[in-house]
Formats: structure tokens, sequence, C-alpha cells
């Protein structure tokens, strides 16, 4: 067996005016067609979700009350896919439409939240992933760390503003390394900010071993590779972004 995709979501409403308004002038959902089936007394609307879904909205005379809260066994709501969370939800709000307070997935960090169509069907909105970000700084010579340091920063602010989500590595080697030195008299404030916003530091253990610098004098955060020009391969191997100030 093949499933392709999901073709369509059958709804049935009890007022089809309301509901037809509902989707289509609010939700903003366009319509590919509409009939009226007079045997049955009923209207079936279809509705286009984005270029490959559809949602078929369907008018029985009398159907019986949908039983949502508490939640009975069986189809449990409809979700759609937003970019934006906060102006999805603030657009809602103008009219009038009570939406639950935004929550975060604790599985995969992305907005969602609930409201509901004019017969108490729940729905779910869902931010958009955006493709995640992958870079790797490159850096070997011990005087260029103010600059780098610069444009990680800048990158994680351009990150933040974006609402984008990002690996971030730092590779040092040749005298570069020895910026990872832990000084009891001086802290490096910088690489441990950036360090806690998730910025991965690592260093190449042939060039500690060059400068005869042991692992027990470096920054607890600090990962020791084995071969610096290995991970940078590595990790362009699988997409990152390569970037040497």
């Amino acid at each position: 067996m093949k499933l392709n995709k999901i073709h369509h979501v059958a709804i049935i409403c009890s007022d089809y005016e309301k509901s037809k308004d509902f989707y289509v002038n609010l939700l903003g959902l366009k319509i590919i067609n509409e009939y009226y089936r007079s045997e049955r007394s009923s209207f079936k609307l279809d509705l286009a979700v984005g270029e490959n879904t559809m949602i078929e909205l369907f008018s029985f005379p009398d159907p019986p009350q949908r039983l949502t809260k508490p939640e009975a066994a069986g189809m449990r709501h409809l979700a759609f896919e937003v970019d934006n969370m906060n102006d999805t939800v603030s657009e809602l709000k103008v009219h009038q439409i009570a939406v639950e307070p935004i929550r975060i997935d604790p599985l995969t960090g992305k907005k969602y939240t609930f409201f509901s169509d004019p017969d108490q069907l729940p729905i779910e909105l869902y931010e958009k992933s955006t493709e995640k970000i992958k870079a790797i700084f490159h850096i070997d010579e011990l005087e260029k760390w103010d600059l780098l340091l610069t444009n990680v920063k800048n990158l994680l602010i351009g990150i933040d503003n974006l609402n984008q989500e990002a690996t971030i590595e730092v590779l040092a080697n040749s005298k570069a390394v020895m910026y990872y030195i832990e000084d009891p008299t001086h802290h490096n404030d910088r690489l441990e900010e950036l360090s806690k916003k998730g910025v991965y530091f690592t260093a190449c253990n042939n060039a500690l071993n060059s400068l005869k610098i042991e692992k027990e004098r470096l920054y607890p955060f600090i990962t020791i590779v084995p071969i610096g020009v290995k991970e940078i391969i590595e990790k362009e191997r699988v997409g990152y972004a390569y970037l040497k100030p």
C-alpha cells in the first residue's frame, strides 16, 4: 500500500452560511467548487488549503451536535500551518475570535495554539518550520578572535530577528586555540556568553598537541576534535556554510 497525501478533510456544519463565512472570509480559504444537492438538502463546498489539500464543508439537516469537551475517541482536531503565529492570532482577535494562549511545543520548539470554528470544532495553528541555518566559523589566527566573535554575535541577532533556528560551530586550530586557555585572572565572558546561546566551540587536537596545551587548561565548554581540517570537511559535507574572518 502507498498513500500519497491527505486529499481532503470533511467537515459537517450546522449553519452553512455562518461556517462558509468563517472558512472563506475569515480564514481566507479559496473556493474551488460549491454544490447544492437538493435530494439531500445539502450543500457541499470545496475549499483549497495551500496547493495540495482540500476541506469539504457539508451541510445536512439537523446534524447531531459534536462532542468536544470532554474529548471523544476518533478524529481530534484540524491543524493549519502559519508563517507567523503572533500576526495570525492578532488577526483572529480583531474578528473577536477567542484564541487560547500561544504555547511552545516541547518536542520541536515551535509555537502553537487553538481556537474553534462556529460548531466548536477545535482548530490548531502551528508555526511553520524554517530551514535551519548551519555554519562553521574557522579561525587559525589569534589576533582575529575579536572579529570572529563579533561576526558570530551579529549572525545570532539576525537569526533571532527572523525567528530562525541555527547550529553554529567555531573551530579553532593553529595558534588560535590559545584563546581557549582558561585564565584564572581574566575570565572570557564573550566565549561563555555565546556558549550559553548554543554556539559550539571546538579545538583541533593536533594544534593543541603542537603547542603543548593540555585539555585541562581549556574552558570546560570547549570540545576537542581529532583533526581540524577533517572537521571542516565533514561539516561542509552535511550542509554547513564555511566562514572565515
